[in-house]
This record gives structure tokens, sequence and C-alpha cells, in this order.
């Protein structure tokens, strides 16, 4: 997984993307702000690399539990 990160600097706007193996985009965080702005390259980084959890959109995490724990065992649902 390698971001990417959008940037718009007359809206101004910051959005992050992940892409999967196969080259799919996720949209995960963004930041849109009031007035156009010039974006240094560290603040670009940083959002591309540790963005703030207030600027996620992505979906939801799932909630925590025995089935959301890595190594936890495979359940099967009958219908």
């Amino acid at each position: 997984m390698n971001p990417v990160v959008v940037i718009d600097c007359h809206e101004p706007s910051l959005t992050r993307y992940e892409c999967d193996e196969n080259g799919n985009k996720r949209r995960t965080h963004s930041a849109i702000g009031t007035e156009p702005c010039l974006f240094d390259a560290g603040e670009v980084e940083r959002f591309r690399t540790h963005p703030e959890g207030r600027f996620y959109v992505g979906p939801p995490a799932p909630p925590p539990g025995p089935l959301n724990t890595p190594g936890a065992p495979a359940v099967a649902v009958a219908a």
C-alpha cells in the first residue's frame, strides 16, 4: 500500500487515497479549507504518511470483538 495525496490549492483541499495491490484506490482522509492557499512539501508529506484522525472519511472501522481480533478462529454462519 502506497498512500497518494491529491492537492487542490484553489479549493483548497488535500485528499488522501490508499492503493491496494491491484491498483484500486480508496479515499481515506480529506481536508478542505475556505480560501486558496499553498501547501508546503512537509505538510503534504505528513498528510500522506500520518494524517490526523479528524480528517478520516473512509469506511467505519469494524467493532472490536473476538471476530475482529487477529488470529481469531473463523466462524461459519448457517443460513
